[in-house]
């Protein structure tokens, strides 16, 4: 009876939904790192995770999301010449949720009210090709809030748009809103983030306003042996005409070589390539430097390839600015 019962409530669950889906990955990592500024030598071992839930209503017009993610590192022994040791866990987790109704749905507009945990802007843009084995230059420039959002999807033909109004609460006593625009035609992009308009409003200030596009330029072109997209992103200045958070840069590729370069302001300047002319193994390397001083960089080199479900890559990373120089080893299984 009670098999049943479970049974009955998993088919009314499963019936209440048009769609319920399941996605994320784990993934764990292992690190030497020698510093030659005082020879000592340091293990890491690393975990993280993150799951994303999402499910629609029978009709297609509600639904909810949920993601939850966790990551840490394990120092299991530091190894010094003098043979000290210590060891410590500092895990993190993030999360966001959000639940959604469309109000209205018809061809050239779709209206949709959200509410929960809700991001919007630029986070953490950069080029393409970039793998983070090394801080390559980027682009930061965004909110994250209890919010709630209307959003209005537009289409005509090759040009979408989406506009979204967030409304929330800085403080008990105050109400702010976020604007966020994003355009697509054919093969541009242009988004458009505007913060805190009715604190700024009311303090006859500027907004804080952050702008981004990109642009096919091999579509626009009419290139048809490769891939080449250039970007820009830039947050305008409050005071002042010189803006000092912004980021430029193009991503290309051709055949078997992909490779992207940037700049972020003020001083950061990224390469990155790779290749898969040696499958099932991809080979890559990257590096950042200061422009301003060129012995503070970082490089990495790096072979990723898969076996079964599960994807491994090695690297070896040198930063001149600590003197350190990083031997890593990564497993991760995504579902």
């Amino acid at each position: 009876m009670r098999k049943l019962l479970v049974l009955l409530v998993a088919l009314v669950t499963v019936a209440a939904f048009a769609a319920v889906n399941f996605s994320g990955w784990l993934g764990t990592s292992l690190s030497a790192t020698y510093d030659a500024s005082n020879t000592t030598t340091t293990l890491e071992l690393g975990v993280k995770g993150r799951i994303d839930f999402s499910a629609t209503g029978s009709e297609g017009l509600t639904g909810f999301t949920l993601s939850v993610a966790r990551s840490g590192t394990s120092v299991g022994e530091t190894l010094e010449m003098i043979g000290t040791g210590a060891s410590t866990w500092a895990p993190a987790m993030t999360w966001g949720t959000q639940i959604w109704q469309k109000l209205y749905v018809s061809d050239p507009l779709t209206v949709t009210l959200r509410a929960g945990l809700l991001s919007r802007g630029f986070s953490y843009v950069t080029g393409a090709n970039f793998q983070w084995y090394v801080t390559p230059p980027y682009f930061v420039s965004r909110n994250r809030t209890a919010a709630l959002a209307l959003d209005f999807g537009m289409k005509a033909g090759d040009l979408s748009d989406t506009l979204v109004l967030y409304a929330y609460l800085p403080s008990a006593t105050t109400t702010d809103l976020d604007v966020w625009n994003s355009m697509k035609f054919s093969f541009l992009t242009v988004q458009v983030l505007v913060q805190k308009v009715l604190s700024s409003a009311q303090a006859g200030t500027l907004p804080g306003i952050s702008v981004g596009g990109k642009i096919d330029l091999a579509k626009a072109l009419g290139i048809e042996a490769g891939s080449l997209t250039g970007y820009g992103y830039m947050e305008l200045p409050t005071t002042g005409f010189v803006p000092s958070n912004y980021m430029l840069g193009v991503d290309f590729g051709m055949e078997k070589f992909n490779g992207s370069v940037a700049f972020a302001g003020p001083k950061t300047l990224g390469f990155a390539v790779n290749t898969s002319i040696l499958a099932p193994v991809t080979i890559g390397a990257e590096a950042a430097l200061d422009v301003t001083n060129m012995l503070a960089f970082s490089a990495a080199g790096w072979a990723s390839w898969e076996q079964d479900l599960i994807s491994h890559s090695v690297s070896l990373k040198f930063d001149a600015a600590t003197k350190e120089t990083t031997i890593g080893w990564n497993m991760s299984v995504s579902f």
